[in-house]
């Protein structure tokens, strides 16, 4: 998830720490003088007076638009915190979706220009309480769920990670002093993870976040630029070379370091990242009368999803590249090297299928992946068959066009191309 600095001034943790030890009324007052007053838009049939709606909608102006405000962000912390106190004071029930926004809020409010917020521990524990009581109240609200799975994977990558070195064995609770299982964290926001359906975009920088992680695990202490099993189609080392650089950056930290367990599993948790991928994309594909920036955020959709297929692909693409053109060709499983070529032929497929629809008028690199795209699926298929043939046909064509329209961007990519073709 793309941040920007953020962050609680000191003038405003003053004021939320008086707000802690003062009356209702003063908190009151102090919410509205830190929230900048802005023209909200509100949902249509919904009633412009309710405070929950106006929150929505502020919530919705700072996540979309005024990402960089911090006066917004903490009117919005300060208001819910408000709530909440006055909540407590009345014994009365707070609305879940207020609690999720200020669970959201606060963890947006880890980041500030400097890098992370000196209290990041004590902001994410906020946080991770205020859900709580939200689950006590409405376990099944999607905003609330899709909350907890970003208080879990942006915990995972700004509190934890950062503490982590090649050879550390243990990580544990800054307060408790327990032992932290980031597996288990990383899993219960998967579990609890929710699409939420009335802010698509919203969920799929979450989405998006749980990629990042995936990514930052890959290539935690390794020299690789991109992450396992997730290499992009240009590669030009030597096949066995790659398989064997493949197996040192699997081994670059032990078993017993915290982040070994997730590095196991990351093929899995790329296959959920695309299958809620899929979900979200159907979801937007029920809405009607999309508007020119949704058209856009259909096109970010979907090109993730045929990044995620092209990563599927590249396992069962270099054991059937090193089976079908490695040194022991003698001795080749044929069967294997049929069953993992076409694995690759059907991801390559599927990731086509999405990348084409992803294809921008006004982007020439949307033109190139496709190509690329394309020439992955060439290499999978029997040599010199009429399948391959068409493959890098159609590579070919999009790179011309594209190197056309870009006045000559291409070339270098353009001219290997064509030399690989002719050896």
């Amino acid at each position: 998830m793309a941040k920007r600095p953020l962050g609680l001034s000191k003038s405003n943790k003053a004021k939320r720490a008086k707000q802690n030890n003062g009356t209702a009324a003063n908190e009151s007052t102090e919410s509205k003088e830190s929230t900048p007053q802005l023209t909200l838009e509100v949902e249509e049939g919904e009633d412009p007076e309710d405070e929950l709606v106006q929150l929505r909608a502020l919530w919705k102006t700072y996540f979309h638009e005024e990402r960089q405000s911090e006066q917004l962000l903490n009117g919005i912390i300060n208001e819910c915190n408000s709530k909440l106190i006055k909540s407590d004071e009345d014994n009365s029930k707070l609305d879940t979706d207020y609690l999720a926004i200020f669970a959201f809020a606060l963890v947006e409010s880890i980041y500030t220009e400097d890098g992370y917020h000196s209290e990041i521990h004590e902001l994410f524990e906020r946080a991770k309480d205020v859900t709580t009581r939200g689950f006590s109240q409405d376990s099944k609200n999607e905003l609330l769920r899709l909350t907890f799975a970003n208080i879990c994977f942006t915990r995972i990558i700004t509190e934890y990670i950062s503490q982590l070195k090649p050879d550390s064995t243990s990580l544990k609770d800054n307060t408790t002093g327990k032992e932290i299982n980031l597996y288990n964290l990383l899993k219960d926001g998967m579990n609890k993870f929710s699409l939420y359906t009335k802010d698509l975009p919203m969920t799929f920088e979450v989405l998006n976040e749980f990629g990042t992680l995936l990514e930052l695990v890959s290539n935690f202490n390794s020299s690789r630029s991109v992450a396992e099993d997730g290499l992009d189609s240009d590669v030009e080392e030597d096949e066995e070379d790659e398989d064997e650089d493949e197996e040192k950056a699997e081994n670059v930290i032990p078993v017993s370091h915290p982040l070994y367990e997730i590095r196991t599993h990351v093929r899995d948790l790329f296959e959920w990242q695309r299958v809620k991928m899929i979900e979200l994309y159907e979801s937007l594909k029920l809405q009607k009368n999309l508007e020119s920036e949704s058209e856009k955020f259909k096109l970010n959709v979907v090109t993730t999803i045929g990044e995620l297929y092209l990563k599927r692909a590249a396992a069962p693409m270099r054991k059937f590249l090193k089976l079908r053109y490695g040194d022991d060709e003698e001795n080749i499983d044929s069967d294997l090297c049929k069953e993992s070529q076409q694995d690759a032929i059907d991801s390559i497929a599927s990731a086509l299928e999405y990348l084409r629809m992803a294809q921008d008028p006004d982007s020439t690199d949307s033109w190139v992946t496709v190509a690329e795209a394309y020439i992955d699926l060439g290499n999978v298929c029997d040599n010199e068959s009429t399948e391959q043939e068409n493959a890098y046909g159609e590579a070919e064509k999009l790179l011309r066009k594209a190197n056309i329209a870009a006045h000559g961007r291409y070339d270098d990519v353009l001219s290997r191309f064509l030399q690989d073709q002719a050896e």
